[in-house]
């Protein structure tokens, strides 16, 4: 349930900032969030190790080893997990041939890809950088094209894709576009297929076209259509909004507040750093923004949002508890 995704991501973010909480100790109901984020693969291969089920996420594992191996050489248990996960390269499909290319040389060697790009940059069968920006452009302005789409069919009725029925009724449950969860379960698979493009695409921009406006387009994209069984939508657009947090700085945060889920905002709080002024000024933000004290995002209030701050040097303890004082 998506719900559960989003109470999963704050908990993540939770337990790595109360600091007591290492590897394995972080995966929570669902692994989804835990395996798009632990940087310990040591604890990951050890998740992975509990089960014949645990397989099922490898190809996302796959897909995170690129992500790594872009700008550093895989070694030791990436290099060792990367082996394990080969049987699953052939999941993925391509419409580019440049980016298959590229993944073809992830797939071959441990060294980081940026590198062999320069290297091979004259060579008659080297992929140059204009091909493959184009390549990837390409692919991410038809994933934009079809969220476009999908926003647009769905149009943010909740009733088309709620998990749970949303009546006890047969018949009038019936009256709803019930086969809309058919179609969505064909398209889920033949995304699924693309996902590794999707976000060699995103690499691919980022390091050669960084100001493009198309990245920034789609990190703040709302995405109010059911997504894919394993998030992948969110997760990729959380890679997005990382990157634009880097790009420009905490401005950003003040900037998306409205248009981010408060559990995004939390986790993109958890990847920067903030001087004690500037940390106090967006929690005010943040408290003024969400007037009362009430369930924020999926299943936490805002006290709680409140304590994640404070755990993650935002604010000064002493402070805020001034200020719950005196009635703010």
């Amino acid at each position: 349930m998506v719900n559960q995704y989003w109470d999963e991501l704050y908990l993540y973010v939770k337990k790595e900032a109360d600091g007591r909480w290492l590897g394995i100790e972080l995966v929570g109901k669902d692994p989804d969030i835990f395996l798009q984020e632990c940087d310990d693969f040591t604890e990951i291969c050890t998740w992975r190790s509990q089960g014949p089920e645990c397989e099922y996420y490898d190809p996302m594992l796959l897909i995170r080893l690129f992500i790594i191996s872009w700008a550093k050489s895989l070694h030791g248990t990436t290099s060792w997990l990367k082996a394990q996960l080969l049987i699953y390269a052939t999941d993925f499909q391509f419409k580019q041939p440049a980016l298959r290319q590229l993944y073809t040389l992830f797939l071959e060697s441990d060294k980081p890809l940026l590198r062999q790009l320069e290297l091979t940059a004259n060579d008659k069968n080297g992929l140059a950088q204009k091909s493959l920006v184009t390549a990837a452009e390409s692919v991410l302005d038809e994933y934009q094209k079809r969220c476009e789409k999908l926003n647009r069919q769905y149009c943010g009725e909740q009733r088309c894709w709620q998990d749970t029925d949303w009546f006890s009724s047969t018949s009038l449950e019936a009256s709803l576009l019930r086969g809309s969860r058919k179609l969505r379960r064909s398209k889920d698979r033949n995304f699924n297929c693309y996902l590794a493009e999707l976000f060699i695409a995103a690499i691919v921009v980022k390091e050669f076209y960084p100001e493009s406006p198309l990245l920034h387009s789609l990190a703040i994209m709302p995405l109010r259509f059911p997504v894919s069984f394993d998030y992948s939508e969110h997760y990729f657009q959380r890679e997005l909004l990382h990157f634009c947090l880097q790009q420009r700085g905490n401005r950003f945060l003040f900037e998306q507040l409205s248009r981010l889920a408060p559990e995004d905002f939390l986790y993109l709080c958890s990847k920067t750093t903030f001087t004690l002024s500037e940390g106090e000024l967006l929690v005010r933000y943040f408290d003024e923004f969400y007037p009362d004290d009430e369930l924020i995002g999926c299943s936490h209030t805002k006290a709680e949002y409140l304590q994640c701050f404070i755990d993650l040097g935002l604010i000064d303890p002493k402070l805020e508890n001034a200020n719950t004082v005196n009635g703010r």
